[in-house]
């Protein structure tokens, strides 16, 4: 991930933004305030929706319990 001070981000924004938007590009900004992240909305979704996914009780029991009576292909 690249990381860009707030000014630099600020005279890019235009082409970071079709950066994250059609490469899938990240990009941590800093300021003395923080630092945040600037990525395409589909790729935030993408993560949240992971996020909800993980969250879920025992989904992932679930597919371990699948992934061990599925056929073996090696």
């Amino acid at each position: 991930m690249e990381t860009l001070t707030a000014e630099e981000a600020a005279q890019n924004l235009l082409k970071l933004m079709t950066l994250a938007h059609q490469d899938g590009r990240q990009f941590r900004i800093t300021a003395e305030e923080g630092t945040i992240v600037l990525l395409s909305e589909e790729t935030y979704q993408n993560l949240i929706v992971t996020l909800e996914l993980l969250a879920t009780p025992g989904l992932m029991n679930g597919l371990r319990v699948l992934d061990t009576n599925s056929p073996s292909f090696s």
